[in-house]
């Protein structure tokens, strides 16, 4: 049997790396609290999720944050879909500096139910 967290227990982790800024940390946790409460609403499960730093071939600097959940690919992408509005609603109210930044923080919501994925093509 295996035992799932609670989506009001897990917390967004946060690397440690001095180019997440207090600002970055700031939307990075408003980003989190539009997904946790959804998730917690509709009953989406969350397993872990984290924010890090990375930097592009462009030599620009990115924060993917990640959510993985127990179901499928598909379902991961619909839970994305549908907090899409209220993702868009949330950076149309932040200040112009602070929502060109939002735009460097990428949610990934990630399907780990492999059961579903179709194999070599199939």
């Amino acid at each position: 049997m295996t035992t799932t967290t609670p989506t009001s227990e897990i917390h967004l982790e946060i690397e440690d790396d001095p180019r997440i800024t207090p600002l970055v940390r700031r939307l990075a946790q408003e980003y989190w609290e539009i997904v946790r409460s959804n998730a917690e609403r509709v009953g989406f499960p969350i397993a872990r999720a984290w924010i890090r730093v990375d930097v592009d071939m462009d030599d620009v600097t990115w924060f993917p944050f990640t959510v993985h959940s127990p179901v499928t690919h598909e379902q991961a992408w619909a839970f994305r879909r549908d907090i899409g509005p209220e993702v868009d609603h949330w950076t149309a109210q932040l200040a112009p500096e602070d929502r060109e930044l939002s735009w460097l923080i990428s949610l990934w919501i990630v399907g780990l139910d492999r059961r579903h994925w179709p194999r070599n093509g199939a």
